[in-house]
């Protein structure tokens, strides 16, 4: 775990270096995006499940990741990017082996059930897919 926390601590400073926008080679979306952008949406979406460990938050909400939720924000403004994103409940079955495997871990179980649409965050019992839906599932899922 301290390998991949290091790894994304660089990957936030990266992105901190480049004052004059929020992607990392500066005001436009460059190839270098494009690459990232798979990689980060499973690590947000199946992290946070398994492991508990959150990087995506709220707009306002404190984070240790604030130019990645930067980076995530100005994504999401792109039309193209929007039409191709996934969501966390697909991503949360592809977590990539390199970042720890799909093995749970007890601070992961109440975005697992979040995820799953057993309970909300607060706690509340809910319906898988229970219309209506929450939007961005109660906050668990900015964009």
């Amino acid at each position: 775990k301290r390998n991949f926390v290091e790894t994304l601590a660089d990957v936030e400073v990266a992105l901190q270096q480049v004052s004059y926008g929020p992607f990392f080679l500066g005001k436009d979306i460059t190839i270098v995006d494009v690459q990232f952008a798979p990689f980060l949406e499973r690590m947000a979406a199946s992290l946070l499940y398994y492991k508990g460990f959150q990087i995506r938050v709220a707009k306002g909400d404190k984070t240790n990741y604030p130019a990645i939720n930067a980076w995530f924000d100005a994504m999401e403004k792109l039309p193209s990017y929007q039409l191709t994103k996934s969501d966390y409940y697909t991503h949360c079955w592809d977590l990539p082996p390199q970042l720890g495997g799909c093995v749970p871990e007890a601070g992961g179980k109440i975005y697992e059930d979040a995820i799953n649409g057993v309970r909300s965050l607060d706690g509340r019992p809910q319906g898988s897919w229970e219309l209506p839906l929450q939007p961005h599932n109660g906050g668990l899922e900015p964009d």
